[in-house]
């Protein structure tokens, strides 16, 4: 069974950040997780690493909750393993 994209942010998540809260589509990841810049870095590496494609994350990218990553795959990828 594949895994949706918010389950995967989940499992990184909580596996290599450390995140214990909630994790929803509407959860901002500095505000609430409190994630620094290095748990940011492993969070894309490691979505990078599962779907097989690079984010092309700017300064000017609105990246601010799990769901604009969610939202980043889902327009970025058309198959998922």
């Amino acid at each position: 069974m594949l895994q949706s994209p918010l389950e995967i942010i989940r499992k990184i998540l909580t596996e290599q950040c450390e995140c214990k809260d909630h994790i929803t589509e509407t959860t901002h990841l500095v505000d609430d997780l409190e994630l620094e810049s290095i748990y940011l870095l492993t969070l894309l590496t490691e979505l990078e690493n599962h779907y097989q494609m690079v984010f092309e994350i700017t300064e000017d990218s609105d990246i601010q909750t799990v769901g604009d990553i969610v939202h980043y795959i889902e327009t970025h990828i058309t198959t998922h393993e």
